[in-house]
């Protein structure tokens, strides 16, 4: 589901509850059950993209926010990998 890291349409998608946010230097994103720690520059840039993703599909608008954290055009769907390349 939206909501846990894992097997979703046959590959590995990140939602926004991924993310944490730590105090200094220990923000991290949770990759399956561990939290891998980011520099400062990589989490602002995440936490960013996590408060703007948005659905580009005309449809999005009749849905609710989305939790991944990187959204595809279909909505309810996540980019996938080859699109971040």
């Amino acid at each position: 589901m939206a909501a846990e890291f894992g097997r979703e349409g046959g590959g590995r998608a990140l939602t926004t509850d991924r993310l944490r946010d730590g105090h200094r230097d220990d923000s991290a994103l949770v990759l399956g059950t561990v939290p891998t720690l980011l520099p400062p520059a990589v989490h602002r840039l995440l936490r960013r993209q996590a408060e703007h993703a948005r659905q580009e599909s005309a449809i999005s608008r009749t849905t609710p926010p989305t939790a991944w954290l990187f959204p595809g055009y279909a909505a309810g769907t996540h980019r996938p990998a080859r699109g971040l390349t």
